[in-house]
């Protein structure tokens, strides 16, 4: 699983870090599962899934990337066709404005 995980991070120019910070998964038990010191639940895998817009399937190697599209999966092709045009700092940054946006709006 970890394999496929670090693929991901790596097609997408996050880091562990960040995922870390945005799934509440923390560093730690990344940093286990990448060791082989422990295997990922089902409620950990989900999130990774979910963050990553895979199947569980996927992230365990058996099968295909994409999940079946919903309304909303236009938008993220968008957002990701960009996200990809950008350097990994400023993936960094996007993210990081992102965050700032999202918690400026839940204080409303």
């Amino acid at each position: 699983m970890y394999e496929i995980f670090e693929k991901l991070l790596k097609e997408r120019g996050i880091t562990a870090y960040r995922v870390s910070k945005d799934t509440g998964i923390s560093t730690a038990t990344l940093t286990d599962w990448k060791k082989g010191r422990s295997s990922p639940k089902s409620d950990k895998l989900q999130k990774i899934a979910d963050y990553f817009h895979v199947s569980v399937d996927y992230l365990l190697g058996q099968k295909q990337k994409n999940i079946p599209a919903d309304e909303s999966s236009e938008d993220l092709k968008k957002i990701e066709k960009l996200m990809n045009q950008l350097t990994p700092e400023n993936r960094n940054k996007a993210m990081d404005y992102i965050d700032l946006l999202l918690n400026s709006q839940d204080k409303k």
